[in-house]
């Protein structure tokens, strides 16, 4: 096997075992959004320095660090988005629902990027679509397609997403990676701060100190963001040796890992994090993830 191939897994287990904290910590601690992306970017600071230190820091245009604000603000959104739908739902539902993401880049590539849409994507986006609505729904049926307050965050999450992707594309066209990173934790840092100058904000982050306590808690949190860090890094790493759309194809099993962490937790550890276990209730959830998979690599790969 080559090395890029075990590499690529790498991100997908880090970035699924974030997701299993992330569902532990707002159940338990960062009840609230802003609470949970604050708190999640508290070793935002150190990064920054470190990529200074390691990569240096180079001056960019007003054009490009008006893209790196809103990757940051992107960011930001899609985590508020994020955090609120995984305080109503399963970590094994939620996650793949990002799946959502590659319809605004499709629409992104042909409105600024002026590439065609095939009958292809628009046909697997029309499947990826089913399967969402099929993984929250109950049962496979004509009710799948009720609306669910679930999927309108994770909408609206993937869409904010899909904005820190753009502006990323947009300014890597000039500048490295490194650079581009740097100045979008740079301003995920100012943007986290701002919550300080609303005095509900600044309560809410208080209760959350308080009800937090336990220093093993803040351990886990910058293990989280060590994590993340940690992924991203491998994540490019791994791009700069091999093709794109195959390291993206075996990222993808991220899904696949959020759907073991879980069972693994609940058969386990049910008093971490459980989830609803029923075998046909696991078996749709499997398919479902299956084959979102599937069809988001189709529009990666031959779209």
């Amino acid at each position: 096997m080559e090395l890029w191939f075990f590499l690529a897994f790498v991100p997908a287990i880090f970035w699924a075992m974030i997701n299993i904290f992330d569902k532990v910590f707002i159940d338990r601690y960062l009840k609230d959004v802003f609470s949970f992306t604050f708190f999640t970017n508290i070793l935002s600071p150190i990064l920054l320095i470190v990529l200074i230190i390691v990569f240096g820091f180079e001056i960019v245009g007003i054009y490009y660090v008006l893209l790196a604000f809103l990757a940051a603000f992107g960011y930001i959104f899609t985590n508020i988005f994020y955090a609120r739908a995984l305080g109503l739902e399963e970590a094994s539902k939620v996650i793949p629902l990002f799946s959502l993401t590659v319809i605004f880049t499709v629409i992104y590539d042909f409105f600024i990027f002026s590439e065609a849409i095939s009958l292809f994507w628009l046909l697997s986006i029309c499947l990826i679509v089913f399967w969402v609505f099929a993984l929250v729904s109950d049962k496979l049926s004509l009710k799948i397609f009720k609306p669910r307050r679930v999927l309108f965050l994770m909408f609206f999450a993937s869409f904010s997403y899909s904005i820190t992707l753009l502006t990323a594309k947009l300014f890597l066209e000039s500048y490295s990676f490194y650079v581009f990173i740097t100045y979008q934790v740079f301003f995920q840092i100012i943007i986290c701060l701002s919550y300080l100058f609303f005095k509900p904000i600044r309560k809410k982050l208080a209760r959350t100190m308080e009800g937090i306590g336990k220093k093993r808690v803040y351990l886990l949190m910058w293990v989280n963001q060590v994590l993340d860090s940690t992924a991203l890094f491998v994540m490019q790493f791994t791009l700069s040796i091999w093709v794109s759309s195959y390291v993206f194809a075996v990222s993808m099993t991220q899904y696949i890992f959020v759907l073991l962490f879980t069972t693994f937790f609940t058969l386990l550890f049910p008093k971490i994090l459980k989830e609803e276990l029923d075998k046909k209730i696991f078996a749709k959830k499997s398919v479902s993830i299956i084959m979102i998979i599937v069809w988001v690599i189709m529009v990666e790969l031959l779209g």
